[in-house]
């Protein structure tokens, strides 16, 4: 768990990732596991009470304390067999999680971030510090 300090009064932003098992999550196992850390992060920030996690179609999820809609910004993100989960008070969150992968072509990535494919005489790039520039 982490936690940046702010200089604005009453701010304050928690984040945590964790593994859970070694193989891929399921997204329903992944969103449990993630609602779980959540209700773990808040306990530890805002004190006892019943946390819960609320889900609607088509939105965001959103923080219940003893059934009441806490004011808190929440972010989750999962991938394979990682979840990371962030609460901040009067202030906005977002939490990002990426597994790497050797594996992953120059092309999908070119492409995403709309860039030219480079030439490398027909070899794939190795997109190693692209993700180390990306990823903290």
């Amino acid at each position: 768990m982490s936690s940046k300090p702010d200089t604005t009064p009453g701010t304050q932003v928690v984040a945590a990732v964790r593994r859970i098992g070694e193989s891929r999550l399921t997204r329903l196992a992944a969103r449990a596991a993630c609602d779980e850390l959540l209700a773990e992060l808040a306990v530890a920030t805002a004190g006892h009470g019943n946390w819960t996690v609320r889900h609607s179609s088509g939105t965001a999820p959103t923080l219940l304390h003893n059934g009441q809609l806490s004011q808190a910004c929440i972010s989750v993100a999962h991938s394979a067999h990682w979840i990371a989960a962030g609460i901040a008070t009067n202030a906005n969150i977002g939490v990002d999680i990426q597994v790497h992968k050797d594996k992953t072509r120059s092309s999908s990535i070119t492409n995403f971030l709309d860039l030219p494919t480079p030439n490398c005489g027909g070899s794939q790039l190795d997109w190693r510090w692209f993700f180390d520039a990306w990823v903290l």
